[in-house]
Formats: C-alpha cells, structure tokens, sequence
C-alpha cells in the first residue's frame, strides 16, 4: 500500500472516530464515495478499534463521557463566562453546545457557545476559531452578532452571542399560515442577510430553516457560521473539503457540494431555492428520509424535482396539508421558475447572485415579468433521410438544404437565454442533415454529375464561410462538407475545408481538446484515403490519444478513433496490428446504445483485414454475419449489402471453390446494375468479377 493511501486511510478513520458509533458508517459512505475498497479498510480499522478493553483503546471521547456523562453540562453551569451566568442549555450539535445566559449587571438574555471536546481536535477548534472570527465582521441586522470572547481556565473557548427568540423559518409560516406575498418578504429578509454576507467576502454553506429564526416582531436572524467559508479560501484542501461535506445538511446542499467541488456564492442561492421550494410545496425538493448517503447523493446531483406547483398540490392531496398558500396558475408558474432556476443543478444556470435572486422576488410582488425564463426542451431531431434511401434527387436535396438553412437563421433569432444550448443543437442538426444526406457508403451516394452534388456543396462551403461570428458551429460545418467532398472524391476541396475546421477548433478549444480532435480524426481519414500513411497514422494516433485521455472511456468518439486507425493500418499492409485493433473496437460499438450499423462497419473492416492476412475461415465466418447486419438495416438490395457477397466470392475463389464464387458474384451483378444501371463502372468491375471466376471455372 502506498503512502497516500495509506494517509486516506488514517484521515477518514480518525475523523470516524470522532463520531457516534452509529454515525460511521453514513459518514463513510459518503465521503468515500464509489470506493468500496477504502470503506472496507477504514471499516475493519473500526471494527478492531471498537474491540479495545482499555481505558485508552475506547479513546479519551468515549472514556470522558462514560465517566462524566450528564455531569459536564452541570460543571458548565458553575464556570465563569465573564459576567455571564448560565441559565439553561439552548442547544447541542456535533461541534459545540449553546447555553442561554444573563448578563448580571445588565440584566439582557444573551446566547453563549462553548466548543464541546475541545481538547480532541485542533481542526474543531479552528473551525470554532473560524465561526469567531466570521460573526465579529458581520454587523447586519439579519445575522445573529457576536459581543464577546473568551476561553474557560482549561483553555475551552467560548463566545457571547445575541440572543435570539424566535422559531425556525418554516414553523413561523405555518403557524401563521402565511400567504405566499408573506413568505417571499420574509425569504427576502434572510436572502438580504445572505447577501450582506457575500458582500464581505463569506459564503454560508449550510442555510436551512432550523438556521433562520423568525422573532415576534417578524424579524430575521440568520445563524451557524460554523462551516461558512472566505471567497478566496474556497479551494480547500481535500481534508477540509471532507469535513465540510460531514458538516453540511444534505437535503439543502448543492450538487456541488455533494461531489466535494468548489463552492461559491451559487451554492447559498441553490439553499435558499430549496428553502422557497419547502415554503411552496411544504416538503423538500427530494425525499431523502429512506434513502442510503449514495443514493441520496444520486438524487440530489441527477434527478430533476417536480415542479413547486405539482409538489404543493401532490401535498395537499396526500397529507392534507392545511398551511399551504393558495396561488392561481400564472403566479404558480412564475413561482416555479423562481424557485427551479435558484436549485438548477448547473451552477452557471442558476442565477449568479443573490442580488439577482432578490430582483426576481421582487418582480414577482410587483406582478412584473421576472428575468429568469425556464428551461426550454432541446430540439429533438428526426433524419431527413434514413439508410434505406435507394437515389437523392436535386430536388430533394435543394429542398432540405433549404430547410436546414431556414432553421438555422431560425435559431438564431431565438432569444439570448436559449442561445448556448441552441447552438449545440443547431450544430448537431447541419451535421445529421449533410451526413445521412449522402451516407450510405461512397457508391451509394450515386453519381455526383447527375445529382449536381458539387454545386450544392458549394453552396454549402459559401454559406459556412458566412458564419465568422460563429466559429464553432462553421468549423462543425467546415468538417462535414469536407467529409462529403472526400466521399465524392473530391480531394483538394475536402482538403482545404477539413484544415479549416481543424485550425478554428484549435483557436477555440485548444489544440488537445476533444472538439478539436473530432476535426483532426477527419483530416486523418482524408490522409488514409489520399494513401498518404505516414501523416495519417500521425493524425489518427493523435486524436485516439487526445480521446482517450479526455473522455470517459465508453464514449463514441474513443471507438470511432480506433476503427479509422484499424482501416489505416489495414490499408497500410499491417494486418495484424489492424486485426488486434479491431478486436478492440467491436467490444465498444456492442454496447447498448451504440448504433448496429458502427458495429456492422467494424466487423466489416475486421473481416478485410482477417482475409488479407490470409485468415479465410476468420473472415468468412464474420462476412456472413455483417451480411445478416446489412440487410437488417438497409435492406437486401443495396450496394453495401454487394460489398460483403463480393467478400464471400473472394473467399470461395481463393479456395477453389468456383462454382460457389460465382453464385455470389452473380447476386453482387444483379443487385449493382439494378441499383447503378447497366452503364456504370462499378456495374463494369462487378462484371469482369464474374467473367474471371466464369474463366477459372472453365479451365
């Protein structure tokens, strides 16, 4: 076991042990995450901890408490806090307990937190120290002050704060049955504090109703800085981020906070839509009460919330909630976008401050538009074309270029909320629209002087060169003409354009981005095709290892990589390693999900190169499973179904077996001529296949 592991282990099973026996294992599950080995060990770390007999073996928490017990809030009791005599014990949490206290000579109730255990834990008395120092720069009306400091004659500190007698935010709407207008003034006071509090540079962390007291004279107090952080102190290392994620209350904290990522003041907006949304729908956004730490992890940070407006009327259904306001259909649906775009599990999406968040409550109590807008659904889109298309007309191809082109400057107009998402969209749909447009391997595009291909692609290429101000969506634009330019053999024309998009990508994402990879995979292919192997294999090799470092290792494009280096090698001669790289590929493109027709491609190229390396038996065994493949997706009679009875045919007439060959080669004539016609070359090829195997079987 190496050092830092082993350092892992020590620093989860020490912070473990500082909890109640029954806490542990919650608190494990969590911080370790998907690591089931480093539970395991911190566990039986515990286990044979817990088996101690002696006195220090249970450890010096355990030993205390067995002794003292109940005595140490009594002991409290008689402790000197200055002029503060205690009265009553407020409250106890995991780090310190609170008394309520008099101040003698004045005669005013003050609140008095005492750092329980002092003496176990440094990094506890510097979060107390922490919690100090944050309450003493804070002069707001809305937060609990702090008055006084001290340590007790053991060293154990303490501070005076102010007193606060009131009850937790959502116990004050229901028991004065609040309208909504009611609650979103209040949730204002307490987004006011919070806002105070970002000003000077603080982030909460840990804003829940039970930290909001709501006084007689329906004003706030905002409590608990225990675990708030500095701005600029927010990249913790991983200990403190640890402890911060032990800290916090799951069912009010961001996704971000729940994968240990870096906070910032979005993630008090996210707890203060939660605490609308519980406001609202009188129960949290997710019910976390039966679930284990993973699986509310999973909840918070994957799955989307019913809408405030479905919770409440779900609630008052089921529990008959009788404290739940009433609002009509267009106020319940500003509603729901107020509170949804405060929790959007999207930092970015969320609104970005609590100023903002403010200004659309406001909004709302004025009856004016808000600035948030809901989400909008992506574009959902069909093929133009499907697989099984037997000839393009220029008819059709005018007409869907047009379309493409009409939804594109469409999308544009769209409003500037929806334009991020759109362009990714609007991109995705110009490159589904030209590929399947011609797809359908390169004989089947049919001839390009009939279909007045070339002038629609120039067409495209002028247009693409319009789009300046959107670079990322004219490099995608740039690289799927020059795919179609390659596929016609257009070589200089697909050249130029697939160069084009690889330097844009490069300027817009780096050159070791996985965008800028796609691009380079293109060129490479180009090279393959060019028969210029040594760039090819240099390109491919290079986006295959930009891909496999940057994206999960089931993405498509890490597939994709590796079978056009599997065709470049076979083109290259290198059967072998082509066959060992296929071998690799097809794995990839059988999982669900992946398109039967990249898996059919893959075994089709493995059967290639399995028939040059002389492998007969190999490929013909997967020939005849690709040609089942085919006619599934694309039919009995289409060229790329030909290619494989040509494969059968070879393999037959290198083993002698003519009769056999050219049975198959008579299929492949009787469907290229029917598709091509009897004046084509391929028609012509096919035809002199036959005749040699015709010859051969003569002899």
């Amino acid at each position: 076991m190496d050092s830092t592991r082993w350092e892992q282990i020590q620093t989860l099973f020490h912070e473990a042990a500082e909890r109640p026996a029954p806490e542990q294992r919650a608190f494990l599950q969590l911080a370790c995450g998907d690591d089931q080995s480093l539970l395991a060990e911190v566990l039986a770390l515990l286990e044979e901890d817990s088996r101690g007999a002696s006195l220090l073996d249970r450890g010096v928490a355990h030993a205390a408490y067995q002794m003292v017990g109940d005595a140490v809030h009594a002991s409290i009791r008689t402790k000197q806090f200055g002029p503060y005599r205690i009265k009553e014990i407020l409250g106890e949490g995991g780090m310190g307990v609170v008394y309520l206290a008099e101040r003698d000579d004045l005669g005013n109730l003050v609140a008095i937190k005492v750092l329980r255990d002092a003496w176990l834990s440094p990094a506890r008395r510097e979060r107390f120290s922490i919690e100090q120092r944050i309450l003493a720069q804070l002069n707001h009306h809305g937060i609990a002050r702090l008055y006084d400091a001290n340590t007790l004659e053991d060293g154990t500190p303490w501070f005076v704060m102010e007193y606060v007698d009131g009850v937790p935010l959502t116990d004050y709407y229901n028991k004065n049955n609040s309208s909504i207008d009611e609650r979103l003034r209040l949730l204002r006071l307490v987004c006011e504090a919070v806002q105070y509090a970002h000003q000077h540079a603080l982030i909460h962390r840990d804003l829940k109703p039970s930290n909001i007291l709501v006084k007689r004279d329906g004003s706030v107090r905002l409590l608990d800085f225990g675990i708030a952080k500095q701005i600029e102190e927010l990249d913790a290392p991983a200990n403190q981020t640890r402890t911060a994620l032990r800290l916090m209350t799951p069912a009010y904290a961001a996704p971000e906070q729940i994968r240990g990522e870096r906070t910032g003041v979005q993630t008090d907006v996210y707890a203060l839509g939660v605490i609308l949304y519980e406001l609202l729908a009188g129960r949290l956004p997710f019910d976390l009460s039966h679930k284990t730490d993973a699986g509310a992890a999973a909840a918070i940070t994957t799955q989307e919330p019913a809408k405030p407006s479905i919770a409440a009327q779900h609630t008052a259904e089921t529990a008959g909630h009788a404290h739940l306001p009433a609002a009509t259909k267009a106020a319940w649906s500003d509603l729901d976008v107020l509170c949804l775009t405060a929790m959007h599990k999207d930092p970015a999406r969320r609104y970005q401050s609590v100023e903002a968040f403010i200004r659309d409550v406001d909004h709302y109590l004025k009856g004016e538009p808000l600035e948030a807008q809901p989400d909008s659904l992506r574009y959902t889109f069909g093929k133009f074309v499907n697989r099984r298309w037997q000839a393009v007309s220029a008819a059709a191809a005018v007409f869907a270029i047009v379309v493409g082109l009409v939804i594109f400057y469409t999308v544009r107009l769209t409003t500037a909320r929806n334009a991020a998402l759109a362009e990714a969209a609007r991109t995705q749909r110009i490159q589904r629209f030209m590929t399947n447009l011609f797809q359908g391997g390169d004989p089947s595009a049919g001839p390009a002087d009939d279909l007045r291909v070339v002038t629609l692609l120039d067409r495209g290429v002028q247009e693409a060169r319009s789009l300046d101000t959107e670079p990322a969506v004219q490099a995608e634009m740039y690289e799927t003409l020059g795919g179609i330019y390659q596929k016609l053999g257009k070589f200089d024309q697909a050249d130029s354009l697939l160069q084009s998009a690889v330097a844009t990508r490069k300027s817009l994402f780096g050159p070791d981005s996985p965008e800028t990879a796609k691009s380079i995979l293109a060129l490479g292919s180009l090279r393959d095709a060019q028969a210029k192997y040594d760039e090819a294999e240099k390109l491919i090799r290079q986006a295959l290892d930009t891909n496999t470092r940057r994206l999960p290792r089931n993405d498509p494009a890490i597939a994709k990589s590796q079978l056009a280096l599997g065709r470049l090698l076979e083109d290259r001669g290198a059967y072998s390693q082509s066959i060992a790289i296929l071998e690799q590929t097809a794995p990839l493109y059988s999982r669900p999900g992946s398109a039967p027709a990249d898996l059919a491609d893959t075994l089709h190229e493995l059967a290639n190169a399995n028939y040059y390396a002389g492998h007969y038996e190999v490929s013909d065994a997967l020939n005849q499973r690709v040609l089942l493949m085919y006619k599934e997706i694309y039919g009995d009679r289409h060229p790329r179904v030909a290619d494989i009875l040509i494969n059968l045919g070879a393999v037959r007439y290198d083993l002698g077996h003519y009769s056999e060959a050219e049975r198959y080669d008579r299929q492949v004539l009787d469907i290229v001529q029917a598709w091509y016609g009897k004046d084509n070359a391929d028609t012509a090829a096919d035809l002199t296949i036959l005749a040699r195997t015709g010859l051969r079987e003569s002899l």
